[in-house]
Formats: C-alpha cells, sequence, structure tokens
C-alpha cells in the first residue's frame, strides 16, 4: 500500500473514532471536522466509548507501528490527559508471529550459512513474536545459550510507509492549528522515529 492510499486508510480510521472531535473547537478545524461528520465511517463508528477508548481502539484497528506510538504517548502525561494515557497503557503490542522457516531462511541469508552450521541447535518455533521482530531460542556451538532477534519480513518498508504518514499529519496539525506546537507533534513523531529504527538495526 503506498502512503496515499494509508493516508486514507488513516484518514477512515479518524473517521469512525470521531477523534477529530477530540481537538480543541477552533475554526482552522472546521474543514477537518466537516470531513469528519460526513465521512461514512463516522456513521457506523462504535458508541457508548470514552474519549481515551476511541483513540485506543483507532491505534490499535491502524496496526503495530501505531499500536507502538501509542504506547509512547502513555508515557506523556505531559502532554495528554490522564484519561487518555490510561486507556492508551492498555495497548498490547500482540502480533502473530511469522513462519519460523522465513525466520530461519533470514538468517542463513544474513550470515552466509545454514543454521545448522551456525549453532549447535535452532529452535524453528520463536519465542516471543511483537511488530518489529521475533526471537528464537538457539545455543551456540560451545553450548552457550542464546537468542536470536529477527526482524519481521517486509517491516522496513511499513515502518517507513506509517512514520511518512505520521510525519505528514503531525505538519498538517501544526500549519493549521497554531496552538498545536504547544505539542510540538512533529517533535513528539521524530522521537519516536528514531526509537523504532534503533529497534530495527541490528549492529
Amino acid at each position: 500500500m503506498s502512503a496515499l492510499w494509508r493516508m486514507f486508510a488513516v484518514l477512515r480510521v479518524v473517521c469512525r473514532y470521531r477523534l477529530v472531535s477530540l481537538l480543541p473547537r477552533h475554526p482552522l478545524l472546521l474543514p477537518l471536522t466537516l470531513v469528519e461528520y460526513l465521512h461514512p465511517a463516522a456513521w457506523f463508528g462504535p458508541r457508548n466509548l470514552s474519549e481515551g477508548e476511541r483513540l485506543q481502539k483507532a491505534l490499535e484497528e491502524l496496526g503495530p507501528i501505531f499500536i507502538k506510538f501509542g504506547q509512547l504517548l502513555a508515557t506523556r502525561r505531559d502532554l495528554l490527559p490522564p484519561e487518555w494515557t490510561e486507556a492508551l497503557a492498555r495497548l498490547q503490542d500482540q502480533v502473530a508471529p511469522f513462519d519460523g522457516a522465513e525466520a530461519q531462511a533470514v538468517i542463513e541469508r544474513e550470515l552466509g550459512a545454514p543454521v545448522s552450521e551456525l549453532f549447535g541447535s535452532f529452535d524453528i518455533v520463536p519465542l516471543a513474536s511483537a511488530s518489529v521482530a521475533q526471537v528464537h531460542p538457539a545455543t551456540l556451538k560451545d553450548g552457550r545459550e542464546v537468542v536470536i532477534k529477527v526482524i519481521r519480513p517486509g517491516i522496513e518498508q511499513i515502518v517507513a510507509r506509517d512514520l511518512r504518514v505520521m510525519t505528514l499529519g503531525a505538519r498538517w496539525l501544526e500549519r493549521l492549528w497554531r496552538d498545536a506546537r504547544y505539542f510540538r507533534p512533529t517533535r513528539v513523531i521524530n522521537d519516536y522515529a528514531d526509537i523504532i529504527r534503533a529497534e530495527l538495526n541490528l549492529e
């Protein structure tokens, strides 16, 4: 999915959970408020959810990169109301593991040798799985136990796309709503980008 189509998908979720209405009322936000009001997704969105729950559910629907961002926001009590941060703290980074054989192929491709030559043993069943990577237990030739972290195939492209969408949204919000600068959304996104890129760096 291209960044443009991803932006449309994000907008649909924003409208579905009526996230624009969480922002303070401002004349410059009126066009976006109208889009949210008229979008069909808003008509059939869930009701009877608190503001924090709406934000939580929206991030869950947008996927693991947004979930991890929500987990970061849960720690920013200096920026968000307590009810929001409490809801965001319930976000779980639970992603189904990818095929262990695929993980083995990634290891062999990156290290240039079969796992049978690299390790005394390698468990094809992952020990844990998250949005960016999963880990597999193994033993070295000398018997020491280790865990091997394997980046989820294709996640680099997904991270780059979603970070691009987040950055565009933050810049747009800062330009449209002057008070947004007090919350420094672009700075927050940049800090998050540094964190998640560090997770992708296995060196």
